[in-house]
């Protein structure tokens, strides 16, 4: 089923609405079967974590981020420009991402070990997009089974661990008009335990982690739905990422 909507541009269907029974486990397996599809096709270039504020996990009635798998299919570069056609409810999170020094083959225990493996961080858009047949039932077991609405993802600057641990201000301009301050005490301080979720997560699943895979941490903004314009997200005074859409 995942397949065929996939293939001809349909939404895809709710499994919880097919399966009562179906659980995360499932879910998970499912999303790897699905991914291991895309791959055949498409490549795979990282892993992305979702639902990781308190209140988007109150809203899926889950106690811990998600996690899908990040494909090169809609990868855009900065001042690309981004034809929304190819999406249907596409929304705007802004992220960082990191690179690691070495592959990570073990669970890791702490985030200060954790950070020891990070070799820079990246300014990342991440644009997912919910599918769904039905999207006002959507739950987290639907959301991990449909690869956490992984989608389009721009990749920004890379900067180093040193500049991304200090406060932050990000900006969201949207037509020349700030439409989102976000403040961080410290900016990277800030990801690492979301970070360490998804490495064990994927250690977990998977048994090993790439050094060339790009790892996103899940949204610092209020979650916008992109609509056609210009946008430019400062990353303080070190980068910027700017696109067009239409």
């Amino acid at each position: 089923q995942f397949k065929y909507a996939y293939e001809s541009k349909n939404p895809f269907p709710l499994i919880s609405k097919k399966q009562s029974s179906f659980n995360l486990n499932m879910a998970y397996k499912l999303q790897e079967k699905w991914t291991n599809f895309l791959n055949e096709s498409n490549k795979k270039i990282g892993y992305k974590t979702g639902l990781t504020s308190i209140d988007s996990q109150k809203n899926y009635n889950i106690n811990s981020p998600i996690s899908g798998v990040i494909f090169d299919t809609f990868k855009y570069d900065n001042f690309d420009t981004i034809d929304l056609s190819n999406y249907t409810n596409p929304l705007l999170e802004i992220e960082i991402g990191v690179y690691l020094k070495s592959d990570i083959t073990r669970t890791i225990y702490n985030t200060t070990t954790l950070k020891n493996y990070i070799k820079e961080v990246v300014c990342v858009i991440e644009i997912p997009d919910i599918n769904v047949e039905q999207p006002d039932d959507l739950n987290v077991i639907d959301l991990v089974s449909i690869n956490s609405a992984s989608k389009g993802i721009i990749i920004g600057e890379s900067f180093s661990k040193r500049s991304a641990s200090k406060p932050f201000e990000i900006t969201l301009v949207f037509n020349n008009k700030v439409i989102d301050t976000i403040n961080k005490d410290n900016l990277l301080d800030s990801q690492l335990e979301n970070l360490l979720w998804l490495v064990n997560h994927i250690i977990n699943i998977n048994g090993t982690i790439k050094k060339d895979n790009l790892l996103i941490t899940g949204a610092l903004n209020d979650i916008n739905i992109i609509k056609k314009g210009r946008y430019v997200v400062n990353f303080d005074d070190i980068s910027s990422i700017v696109f067009q859409t239409y």
